[in-house]
């Protein structure tokens, strides 16, 4: 299984020391984001990213190549794009 799993517990460290509060909601924010930037041909990627804890997974066997591509496609990503899209103040902004 090449299943990709984002661990935000250093960055919610760093976040939580910026903005108090908000970092019960990092890990759905950046799931919905990476699900929203994720291509779609079945579906199955998509529907595979989810939440657990701190960490955000996406369980389909082909999360790990979509992302960082392989010999003979270019990467996709999904996971980095969502969690490079937010810093501590695009995070506070978008729970309010």
């Amino acid at each position: 299984m090449n299943r990709l799993v984002w661990n935000g517990d250093r960055v919610y460290r760093g976040i939580a020391s910026r903005a108090p509060g908000i970092t019960h909601n990092i890990a759905e924010i950046i799931a919905d984001k990476a699900r929203q930037d994720a291509p779609v041909k079945s579906g199955e990627l998509k529907e595979s990213i989810h939440v657990d804890g701190n960490s955000v997974i996406a369980d389909a066997d082909h999360a790990s190549a979509v992302e960082f591509g392989t010999a003979t496609r270019a990467a996709q990503p999904f996971m980095r794009s969502a969690i490079e899209q937010f810093n501590g103040t695009d995070l506070k902004q978008s729970i309010k």
